[in-house]
């Protein structure tokens, strides 16, 4: 999604799709064994331990936050010039007055106070490094990708998109307001599980996750339920080798019990979607219960408060792991731009271990 896009749309969006409900008559439950062997890291790590000491970060990171909302606002209206050519995305196709109700709004001034508390110059050093790290690993994996441009804005709580990216101008805004902590009391409407993302350890893997969608482009709506697992798991994957030292289960938004529990119940949960034919099925069902957003995964057994929602996205990026061991010739571009994902699994070999 552009920048320019987004800023034509309401300023409140909703905070999540409402999906119908499934039915609640009684299913065939799944027995959970004992926990399979547990792995506490990625697959095969090595492969991603790469050296990038002497590659150049090529990312420069404008605090647009402080810029706009900083300082003297009796200042604001002879910096506005500086600040539209610092940042031209952020004005387009809107008139100047709303620039400046934005500057003295104080919803928005209190979210930007708020952002210096809940994200400290410290914090915010950590962020820088993270992100630094990950676009020198970009830049090593692409070497022809051109310089980014990071910019930190109030969003006014844009919840459905705490990072926007435009790729074809290699340009990210972070959304600060989105990042201020699980207790901030505008994350109050939110549930918890998706709530406690809001936190600025996850910033970096959602810079690099919306990066990795973007390399992949739109997908259809009616592909089975192994192509959006793929999909998925690819864009894991690609967090996962911009940010190799970070705790998988950032990726996924997860804590990291819930990380530890797919783990954990790797093989049961394999078994299940192929017993029950759901890898290759097509309904928005099979896509509510193991793709969408939700606080768990819809086993239809008692097991089920125990798993992550997304459980789909976790299996897809073991497979891709799988496929990547399986073919070392195989380059993070040749794998963005796979797009069977079917022959993929096929050829992936995929066999979770006890």
């Amino acid at each position: 999604m552009t920048f320019s896009v987004f800023m034509t749309r309401a300023l409140w969006l909703p905070l999540w799709r409402k999906y119908d409900r499934v039915k609640k008559t009684f299913h065939k439950s799944i027995g959970f064994c004992a926990p399979a062997l547990l792995f506490l890291g990625a697959c095969d790590s090595n492969r991603l331990d790469v050296d990038v000491s002497d590659i150049p970060a090529g990312v420069q990171i404008e605090h647009f936050a402080d810029a706009y909302y900083g300082g003297d606002s009796a200042d604001f209206y002879s910096k506005l010039p500086s600040l539209r050519e610092m940042c031209p995305e952020y004005f387009v196709g809107t008139d100047s007055l709303i620039w400046v109700d934005r500057r003295f709004n104080t919803s928005l001034v209190q979210l930007y106070n708020d952002s210096k508390i809940g994200i400290p110059e410290a914090k915010m050093e950590r962020v820088e490094a993270e992100l630094e790290n990950g676009f020198k690993h970009l830049h090593y994996y692409f070497p022809n990708e051109g310089e980014f441009t990071v910019f930190t804005y109030i969003s006014n709580l844009f919840f459905s998109s705490p990072v926007l990216v435009n790729d074809s101008t290699n340009t990210v805004f972070i959304g600060l307001d989105l990042y201020l902590g699980i207790d901030h009391p505008a994350y109050k409407p939110v549930p918890e599980y998706i709530a406690r993302r809001f936190n600025s350890q996850y910033i970096a893997p959602d810079v690099f996750g919306e990066i990795a969608l973007e390399k992949l482009g739109e997908s259809e709506v009616d592909e089975t339920l192994i192509h959006d697992m793929i999909r998925m798991g690819i864009a894991r994957y690609f967090q996962e080798a911009m940010l190799p030292t970070t705790p998988p289960h950032l990726f996924f938004g997860y804590s990291k019990d819930e990380f530890d529990f797919c783990t954990s119940h790797e093989v049961n949960i394999y078994t299940y979607f192929v017993e029950n034919q759901l890898l290759f099925d097509s309904s928005i069902d099979s896509k509510r219960r193991f793709m969408f957003e939700a606080p768990f995964s819809k086993f239809y057994a008692d097991i089920d408060n125990e798993s992550p929602g997304r459980v789909g996205e976790w299996l897809g990026w073991k497979i891709v792991h799988s496929y990547m061991d399986a073919h070392p010739n195989t380059s993070l571009d040749d794998l963005l731009n796979m797009t069977d994902y079917e022959t993929l699994f096929r050829e992936s070999r995929y066999k979770p271990v006890r």
